[in-house]
């Protein structure tokens, strides 16, 4: 049996860099996840397709044109990508000097060299945190054409290498982490800081890539696919560390109120964008997500279903692994409690940024038991039968994940805390660009 993956609402595979961040995604849990059970004696173990159900999700019949124009308002400034990143305007208002006076100032030290100094493995993580959003819930923007077959062998080439890059990158978080190893990206002046950090985490890129490429030479199938992904991965290297640096240029007389703005502006384009198409895929499924041809309920059900009774050579049962991030998880766990997925037996169920427990509260599940008892204070719903274990992760900046164990009981789920003192603009998709995340579900097997 292998790891499968249900996505949460708003993905579409016509957005633009949903294949790239399939890609990046599925990277990390082959290297992070799937390597361990081979390691335990299953070696056929592998990480399946999506069950995608984005094309069952909501649509817009007038391609969103009733959706009014949103400008940022003149206090906010420029709207360049170095200017969204608010993890290092956030890292570099903690590690700066204090106020003097009243004054405010950065003092003599760049900020990234003072950052470097003080906090070396944040500063690392800030740079490559705006890569969260190519798994959160994306800009509403009118339905592209689907991709032509090439255009997506070279993204999911590119987000392969993406994911190696971000495993990268957490590896010299965690080697600067150690005082003996700080040197490593110290420098006197901002720009040789960055350059420090972009030659480690380069190398430590390459011996990643160094396998998958050596594997894909010896494969035919592989020659001439995908195009140059080393050369757009390093390219990509090079514009994040880049867009650090112009983060913190405009804001160098004033980052906590640039990050703050910042904070307002995700905020308000969150409420004005990003919110119709995930509202609108919830009440899809609410209100025919079980009726329609085709219906959501029965795609996913039918993609369990297609990868349950796998075995290694041996004839031993292989482990059954399900991920499911956001609204993917009211989903799932409503064909568990509907007896849909009796015979499939699930040996380790992660829910991330999900809303399983707050659904559960509403009583919107149609087979959850009712009534409740007046006094929910010792009840517990308890776990799926056909579920082992389940861990949910979930972080306090991250607006759509609840906590389960309240709901379901301590005994039947374990509420696991991540990413302390994430931003609230890219919290929601941060759990799948951490390779710790990953590695965490590793260790919970």
């Amino acid at each position: 049996m292998p790891l499968v993956f249900i996505h949460g609402v708003n993905n579409r595979d016509t957005d633009e860099d949903y294949a790239r961040g399939v890609a990046a995604r599925r990277t990390m849990f082959e290297e992070l996840v799937a390597a361990t059970i081979v390691k335990r004696g299953f070696p056929d173990f592998k990480v399946a397709a999506d069950i995608y159900w984005g094309d069952l999700g909501v649509s817009f019949g007038w391609n969103l044109r009733s959706v009014p124009t949103t400008h940022v308002v003149e206090s906010l400034g420029p709207e360049g990508s170095g200017a969204q990143n608010l993890d290092i305007l956030q890292l570099v208002s903690k590690t700066r000097p204090s106020k003097t006076e009243g004054v405010e100032t950065l003092g003599t030290v760049p900020p990234l060299v003072d950052a470097a100094q003080q906090d070396p493995a944040g500063l690392v993580r800030a740079i490559f945190a705006p890569e969260a959003d190519r798994f959160a819930v994306t800009d509403l923007k009118p339905p592209k054409a689907a991709m032509l077959e090439s255009d997506v062998d070279k993204a999911d080439a590119e987000g392969a290498h993406l994911g190696l890059l971000l495993m990268a990158a957490e590896q010299l978080a965690r080697d600067v982490e150690k005082p003996e190893n700080r040197a490593l990206i110290q420098g006197t002046t901002d720009s040789q800081v960055l350059n420090k950090i972009e030659e480690q985490v380069q190398a430590r890129y390459q011996q990643l890539a160094k396998p998958r490429l050596e594997a894909q030479a010896s494969d035919k199938e592989h020659l001439g696919k995908g195009g140059n992904p080393i050369g757009w991965t390093l390219d990509h290297l090079k514009k994040m560390v880049n867009a650090a640096k112009n983060a913190v240029t405009g804001a160098v007389t004033e980052t906590e109120r640039g990050a703050s703005l910042v904070a307002l502006k995700a905020l308000r384009d969150g409420v004005s964008r990003r919110a119709f198409r995930f509202l609108g895929d919830v009440f899809v499924y609410l209100h025919h997500g079980r009726t329609a041809a085709p219906a959501i309920y029965e795609r996913v059900k039918s993609g369990v279903l297609a990868l349950n009774g796998r075995t290694n050579s041996k004839g031993e049962r292989e482990p059954f692994i399900v991920v499911s991030h956001s609204f993917g998880s009211e989903i799932f766990y409503d064909l568990l409690i509907s007896h849909q997925l009796d015979a499939v037996t699930v040996d380790l169920w992660v829910t991330a940024g999900a809303q399983t427990s707050l659904f559960a509260e509403m009583l919107l599940f149609a087979d959850i038991p009712q009534p409740l008892p007046p006094d929910t204070s010792t009840f517990s719903l308890g776990r799926p039968p056909t579920v082992k274990k389940w861990v949910n992760f979930y972080d306090e900046a991250d607006v759509l994940s609840y906590l389960h164990e309240p709901v379901f009981g301590s005994t039947a789920v374990k509420d696991i805390p991540v990413r302390a003192g994430a931003n609230l603009t890219n919290a929601h998709g941060h759990y799948f660009a951490d390779p710790g995340f990953y590695e965490r579900i590793a260790k919970e097997l």
